[in-house]
């Protein structure tokens, strides 16, 4: 990374936080005075409109609230006439009036989840339903919005009920509404009857879409500023990051002749102290290259074939083992390979899947000796039989066609392991066959495992411990586990060696 990389990796986060900081506080600032704003226009409206609403004229719906056909009486219709006309004249979405009375346990109201309690006897137990509103008057647009009906009531969203005794008028903070999920801004005032008295309360209502508008435009002032100042201290640091980068390119160009192989090439560079400095530690390096070049090259030749080597051999190791698991598709068969190594010398090993008419046989062979010309000779001797195969270490299955029999042979390997998931235990052969049923898994390992623990016993029983818990949430997980408990294993006794595990789980074709 160059000087002036650095320098815009180093300033550029902590210019552009200190800017995004600044551009916050100030749309923080700009949402609080437009929501102010707005919420001083909408308490003004209120005031002023209350003052204007009769109290004879709410006294008088109040008394007849519950005679039918009261919205028809031409008395009613002249007040909310009145009322919509002021509404239309005011920048304000919904206006009411209203009494704030108790919930009484006859009532059946909506309540705080619409999908489960729209019309549901209401429970006065419940703190948060205590007040309903009694709609008197409602001015607003059938076609916009839901008009309620003298003396149908609503849920008391907020604390308007606190007027009737406050006496002043309350703006609520933004909420939402339970019956249309819109968001509201709202403010009440109080209506006085001759007695100076509340008789009902003036209800407007604002929607948040308006107000966050206003908040969405003064983000983009905001944004667009931001950038612009961004853009203006990108450019200045550049600026001056370009200015203190140019000694360093010069001995950055030097340097590169030394790479090319000039190392007596005597570097000259003009700048500051610590630059020239440093020209001079590349000189004497150049020397020191000189003398240790040759050395270097014939340990180098050493290293590159044992790299090669062991990079060959775990090529080889991935297409004999690994990739055959990887290519093997059968409906009735899933195969998981669980590997460990704590050696970088690894002992090889072969595993060949061949498919007969009436038969699948899956052979796992191992080489006699470690390293890679065992695991070339174990590769070029593949194809042979196994009673060719002299003293290697191997191990065939072979599964009928049905796959409710599993058959095998074992030259100094272990036999195959074969877990019931009926019975959650490990099933025992007979005449080296094992019955199969639906969703058994079979286990097959390499002599790593087999040094380790000594004994089948021993061998079992570390699987069991894994397989009474994970074995019905299938190979993935046992996979996991088996990896888990290796490397457990390894911390505990420091282990050394190589593990591979194959794990198998039989699907029978009647029972899929």
């Amino acid at each position: 990374m160059t000087i002036r990389s650095k320098l815009l990796f180093l300033l550029m986060p902590t210019l552009t936080a200190l800017v995004a900081l600044i551009a916050l506080f100030f749309y923080v600032n700009w949402s609080h005075e437009i929501i102010n704003s707005f919420e001083t226009r909408l308490q003004s409206v209120v005031v002023a409109t209350a003052q204007s609403i009769s109290s004879e004229e709410i006294e008088w719906i109040t008394q007849n609230i519950n005679t039918p056909e009261l919205a028809k009486n031409p008395r009613y219709q002249q007040v909310r006439n009145k009322l919509v006309q002021l509404k239309q004249q005011l920048p304000i979405d919904n206006l009411y009036v209203i009494r704030i009375e108790p919930i009484k346990e006859s009532d059946k109201i909506s309540l705080k989840n619409a999908s489960k309690h729209i019309n549901k006897d209401n429970d006065t137990s419940d703190d948060d339903s205590g007040y309903k509103q009694v709609f008197l008057l409602d001015a607003s647009n059938p076609q916009e919005n839901l008009v309620y009906a003298p003396g149908e009531i609503d849920y008391s969203e907020t604390e308007e009920h606190k007027i009737y005794f406050t006496r002043k008028p309350f703006v609520t903070q933004p909420y939402e509404s339970r019956k249309t999920g819109e968001r509201f801004l709202s403010a009440y005032a109080p209506i006085f009857n001759s007695n100076h008295e509340v008789v009902a309360l003036l209800g407007a209502d604002v929607s948040m879409a308006e107000i966050d508008q206003k908040l969405q435009h003064a983000l983009l002032a905001i944004f667009l500023s931001t950038l612009f100042a961004l853009t203006l201290v990108m450019a200045t640091v550049f600026l001056i990051a370009n200015r203190i980068s140019k000694p360093v390119q010069q001995l950055n160009q030097a340097a590169l002749d030394i790479a090319a192989g000039n190392y007596e090439a005597n570097i000259q560079v003009d700048g500051p102290r610590e630059i020239v400095e440093l020209a001079n530690t590349f000189n004497t390096m150049s020397e020191c290259l000189v003398e240790n070049i040759s050395r270097l090259r014939e340990g180098s030749i050493i290293r590159e074939r044992m790299y090669g080597e062991f990079e060959c051999a775990l090529l080889l190791q991935y297409y004999m083992l690994q990739k055959t698991i990887e290519d093997f598709t059968n409906p009735h068969l899933q195969i998981r390979l669980t590997s460990v190594n704590f050696s970088n010398v690894q002992t090889g090993l072969l595993f060949k899947i061949e498919e007969q008419k009436d038969k699948l046989s899956m052979t796992l062979i191992e080489a006699l000796d470690q390293g890679f010309e065992a695991l070339f000779d174990l590769n070029k001797n593949s194809a042979l039989p196994l009673e060719k195969l002299e003293d290697k270490p191997y191990i065939e299955c072979q599964f009928q066609n049905d796959y409710t029999k599993l058959s095998y042979l074992t030259q100094k390997l272990n036999k195959p392991l074969v877990w019931s998931m009926k019975s959650q235990q490990f099933v025992v052969d007979s005449n080296q066959q094992f019955d199969l049923q639906n969703q058994d898994m079979v286990f097959l390992y390499n002599s790593g495992l087999i040094e380790q623990f000594e004994t089948e016993e021993k061998i079992t029983k570390w699987f069991s411990k894994v397989l009474r818990h994970f074995s019905e949430d299938g190979l993935d997980s046992i996979h996991v586990m088996l990896t888990n408990e290796l490397n457990f294993l390894a911390k505990r006794e420091n282990l050394r060696g190589n593990f591979q595990i194959i794990s198998i789980q039989i699907k029978i074709p009647e029972l899929t």
